[in-house]
């Protein structure tokens, strides 16, 4: 079965309409929560898998097998023009990239929350199922649209409408007997173009025996590896954000605090004005419930919104709480930094913006991967040219160097 036309003229109408019109049905609310209660209940899945993606440009077609257990065991085996290799072995998640010849190792998530497979949408949904429930920030619309009987098999079809500020998109979530999402069409929006995605789980069993030696795994030769580290406890001490700096220089260089090399007062002073404004119990209560699935949309949607009103205040209070404790030669560094990540985002934006906004959603994600890696880049030779040879030393201390 293709991706329904219906989802292209859905999405259309859909934008500038989803805001005003977020809701969502009893019925489909209720349905989902069994979707929810069926997928934490399975401790093992296995099934066919076929996806298809398409657009102005190009269309691809992947097929495979995948199989998952909890908390964090995977093994999704794609074949095609993006032929990929997933494997999670409780510690690691090796991606293969064919394609590319080359694989990734990151440490595993204890909950599995870092397992996926491109756009297989529902593999991120057996580790993580409540995240079928779209978070208050996406304006979702959410019904259930009536029975679909396809291959001979009926589902119950649920439409999920959301709209974020850059992209919009269409999912229709075929639900069976079984309360298991066995196929998945998406519509995303982005800019001017509209990218279509099928994801088709088929022979869906689960409970099947499988035990953690099924998911040992070595990368296979021939293929460049691309490793990330994972910090040691030091390393994740040194590296806690104060959120001195503007939140994206974190994103490029988490331990840039280092540079400023606080004392130790220093230090244990800001801790505590963080833990008082923006990271307060009261703040972080709220960041819980506005992503707390068990909570109803309106009482996720109220902590959102109430996120939002207060966090600038709590951001404006840890200022000018922060600066007195700060000698002139730090809040110098501090200025010299953003100054120095505002001028990489902007050289950045003017290299990539036209190649990703031209993109095919193909590429796209192969662009942001470009991006992350040279914005670091960037980010790191300008710094190098602003910071002193000891705060460049502390830095490097800080990064394990």
């Amino acid at each position: 079965m293709q991706v329904r036309s219906l989802l292209v003229s859905a999405i259309l109408a859909m934008v500038g309409t989803a805001a005003n019109a977020a809701r969502s049905d009893e019925q489909a609310d209720a349905l989902l929560k069994e979707v929810i209660a069926a997928t934490q209940a399975a401790e093992t899945l296995t099934a066919d898998v076929t996806m298809t993606q398409k657009n102005a440009e190009q269309e691809v077609k992947l097929q495979g097998k995948l199989r998952l257990k909890k908390p964090n065991f995977a093994r999704i085996e794609l074949t095609g023009a993006l032929g990929h290799t997933i494997v999670s072995d409780g510690k690691t998640v090796w991606d293969i990239n064919l394609m590319r010849k080359q694989y990734t190792q990151t440490p595993a998530d204890p909950q599995g929350r870092n397992i996926g497979a491109l756009w297989a949408t529902p593999v991120r949904f057996f580790f993580n199922p409540a995240a079928v429930i779209p978070p208050a920030r996406a304006k979702a619309k959410i019904m259930v649209l009536g029975k679909d009987t396809v291959d001979g098999q009926e589902f119950t079809v649920v439409s999920v409408a959301t709209e974020f500020e850059q992209s919009a998109q269409q999912t229709e979530l075929y639900i069976g007997a079984d309360k298991l999402i066995h196929r998945m069409n998406q519509a995303v929006k982005r800019n001017d173009s509209v990218t279509m995605q099928e994801t088709v789980l088929s022979n869906v069993k689960v409970g099947a025996a499988l035990s953690d030696a099924d998911f040992a795994f070595q990368p296979p030769s021939g293929l460049r590896a691309v490793t990330t580290r994972q910090p040691t406890p030091a390393q994740r001490t040194s590296q806690t954000r104060l959120y001195v700096f503007s939140g994206a220089a974190y994103t490029y260089e988490p331990a840039i605090d280092a540079a400023l090399m606080l004392t130790t007062e220093q230090k244990n002073k800001i801790q505590a004005t963080v833990r008082e404004t923006v990271s307060s119990p009261a703040l972080n209560e709220l960041r819980r419930k506005a992503i707390d699935q068990t909570l109803s949309e309106v009482a996720r949607k109220a902590a959102t919104e109430q996120l939002r009103a207060e966090l600038p205040k709590a951001q404006d209070e840890f200022k000018k709480r922060v600066e007195p404790l700060l000698t002139d030669e730090q809040k110098a560094t501090v200025q010299k930094v953003d100054a120095a990540l505002r001028q990489t985002l902007k050289e950045i934006r003017a290299e990539f913006d036209e190649k990703i906004k031209n993109a095919s959603e193909v590429d796209r994600q192969r662009l942001r991967e470009e991006i992350t890696a040279k914005t670091k880049a960037v980010f790191a030779a300008k710094l190098d040219s602003v910071l002193s040879a000891e705060q460049k030393d502390a830095l490097a201390r800080a990064k394990g160097q």
